[in-house]
C-alpha cells in the first residue's frame, strides 16, 4: 500500500507538465519510449543477464528481419512477474514477463507473441491512440501505458487512477482491429522466418485456459488484448488457408529449453522449481533445471554431476561450458573457470553471457585493463544493460580516470531509472572529462534534461 501511495502521488507530479499533444510525431514517440523505460526499471524488477538479453533479443531480431523498414530500433526486455503479460510500449520497447515465458512450451509460441507485439509497434497502434486526444500529456500517456501493462491489482489501479486524477484519460486498449492487424501480420511474419505459425493458436488457447481458471481476475493480457475466441477463429482461418506442403521442420529447441530454465531460475522458488523438475518427462532438461537448483543450494557436486548428462546429450554446446565455470566461480576456483570460459569463447566467440563471465573473472583476479576491454565490448553489444556501465565505472575510477567513471557512472544511474543521480553525475563528468568522453556526457546530459522538459 505504501508503495501504490507513493506512485500515487508521483503520478501527480507527473502529471502537472504542461505539454500537450497536438500531433505524435515519431520523435516524441522515442522521447516517450526513453521515459516509459525509466519508469518501468524505478519500479519493476527487469532481469537485466546478458545471457537472457541476447537470446531474446537474437530471437526478437530474427523477426524483425522479415518486417522491413521501421521508424525504431526494437528493445526486448523480460520483467520478473508471476503475471501472464506481453506489452509492446511505444518506440519499439516490448516487455515480457517471466509468467508469460512459463508458460510457453516451445520457441515458436515464444516467437509468436513477440511478432504480435512487433506488429503493435509496427503499425503504431498506441502512438495513434495518443494523437486522437488532443488533451493527453506525455507524463499521462506514460503512466497509463505502464498502468495497462500492469493491469489489475493495487499497483496498476494506483499508476491509472494517478493518471485520472489530473482530469485526463486514455484508452490504451487494442481495439478487434488493432489485434487482428497485429495477429495478420505476425502470421505472415512466422512463415517467413519459416516458423509454423500453428503456435499462434496453441499460445491462444493457453491465454483462454488461463482466463476460465482465473474468471475472477483474468491475466493482465487479456485486458490489453481482448478476445481471445475471435482471435483464434480468425487464426484458424489463417492456417487453413495454409498450402498443403508439410509443417516446417522440428527446431532444435536447446537454445529456448536451456533460456526458459535460467529465467524460472532467477524468478521462481527453489521448492516450486525442484517439484517442476522432478515431474518433467525429458531427462536431460529435469536433469538442467535440477542442477540450476542445487547450484543455488550450493550443493556443486550434484550440480556437475547433473550437468554432465547434460553435456552427454549437448556435446557441441560450448554455453555448458559457461554453467560449469559458474560453478568453478562459485566454488573460488578461477583457474578451472577461466579455462573453461577461454575454450567455450574459442567456440563461441560472439556469445555474451561467456564474454560477461569471462570480464567478471579478469576483475576477480586483478587484470583490471583486460576486464575493461571486456564491459567495453558488452556495453556495446548490450546498450540498455547497466551492469557493466557500474562495473567500468569502478574500473576507471580506481585507474585514476575520473572523467571516464563519472560519464559510466551517470549511465548506469539513467539505464537503473534513477534520473536524479543520472543528472548530477553527468555533469560532474561533463567538468572532469575530456575528448570523446566529454562529448558523450554532454549529450547523455542534453537527453536527460530535454526529457526532464517534456515530463
Amino acid at each position: 500500500m505504501r508503495r501504490c501511495l507513493c506512485i500515487f502521488f508521483c503520478c501527480l507530479l507527473l502529471l502537472a507538465s504542461p505539454i500537450r499533444l497536438l500531433a505524435f510525431s515519431v520523435q516524441e514517440e522515442r522521447e516517450l519510449g526513453q521515459k516509459l523505460l525509466s519508469l518501468v526499471r524505478r519500479q519493476f524488477k527487469v532481469l537485466d543477464d546478458p545471457d537472457l538479453t541476447q537470446y531474446i533479443s537474437g530471437l526478437g531480431n530474427e523477426l524483425l528481419a522479415q518486417v522491413g523498414p521501421r521508424y525504431f530500433d526494437y528493445h526486448f526486455f523480460i520483467v520478473a512477474s508471476r503475471e501472464f503479460n506481453a506489452f509492446a510500449a511505444p518506440s519499439g520497447l516490448i516487455f515480457l514477463n517471466s509468467g508469460l515465458i512459463e508458460a510457453t512450451h516451445t520457441e515458436d509460441e515464444l516467437a509468436s507473441v513477440l511478432a504480435h507485439e512487433i506488429g503493435h509497434v509496427r503499425q503504431r497502434h498506441i502512438a495513434r491512440r495518443i494523437a486522437k486526444n488532443k488533451k493527453v500529456s506525455l507524463g499521462t500517456a506514460a503512466l497509463m501505458i505502464i498502468g495497462a501493462a500492469v493491469g489489475g491489482g493495487p499497483l496498476g489501479e494506483a499508476l491509472i487512477t494517478g493518471s485520472m486524477a489530473a482530469g485526463q484519460s486514455l484508452n490504451l486498449y487494442f481495439s478487434r482491429k488493432d489485434e487482428e492487424e497485429a495477429d495478420r501480420l505476425a502470421y505472415a511474419w512466422m512463415r517467413a522466418d519459416h516458423r509454423d505459425p500453428r503456435a499462434m493458436l496453441s499460445m491462444i488457447r493457453t491465454m483462454q485456459r488461463l482466463a476460465k481458471y482465473r474468471s475472477d481476475q483474468p491475466p493482465p493480457y487479456l485486458l490489453t488484448h481482448p478476445e481471445p475466441q475471435r482471435r483464434a477463429g480468425y487464426i484458424r482461418d489463417l492456417l487453413s488457408a495454409l498450402p498443403a506442403d508439410p509443417a516446417p521442420p522440428p527446431r532444435d529447441e536447446f537454445a529456448f529449453q536451456r533460456f526458459r530454465a535460467r529465467v524460472l531460475a532467477l524468478t521462481e522458488d527453489l521448492a516450486r522449481r525442484r517439484q517442476r523438475y522432478r515431474r518433467l518427462q525429458d531427462p536431460v532438461w529435469s536433469a538442467y533445471g535440477l542442477a540450476l537448483v542445487a547450484m543455488d543450494e550450493a550443493r556443486y557436486d550434484e550440480a556437475e554431476r547433473l550437468l554432465a548428462k547434460v553435456r552427454q546429450r549437448y556435446a557441441d554446446q560450448p554455453i555448458l561450458d559457461a554453467d560449469l565455470a559458474r560453478i568453478a566461480y562459485a566454488r573460488r576456483d578461477l583457474r578451472r573457470a577461466r579455462k573453461l570460459l577461454e575454450e567455450a569463447r574459442r567456440r563461441a566467440p560472439a556469445d555474451l553471457y561467456i564474454l560477461w563471465l569471462l570480464a567478471r573473472i579478469e576483475e576477480s583476479t586483478g587484470a583490471q585493463e583486460a576486464a575493461a576491454a571486456l564491459y567495453e565490448q558488452l556495453v556495446a553489444a548490450l546498450p540498455d544493460y547497466p551492469e557493466p556501465y557500474l562495473r567500468l565505472a569502478r574500473l576507471h575510477s580506481a585507474a585514476g580516470r575520473r572523467g571516464k567513471g563519472l560519464y559510466f557512472l551517470a549511465y548506469s544511474f539513467w539505464l537503473s531509472g534513477n534520473e536524479k543521480r543520472a543528472k548530477e553525475t553527468a555533469e560532474q563528468a561533463v567538468q572532469a572529462a575530456t575528448g570523446a568522453t566529454r562529448q558523450k556526457a554532454e549529450e547523455l546530459l542534453a537527453v536527460i534534461e530535454r526529457l526532464e522538459k517534456k515530463f
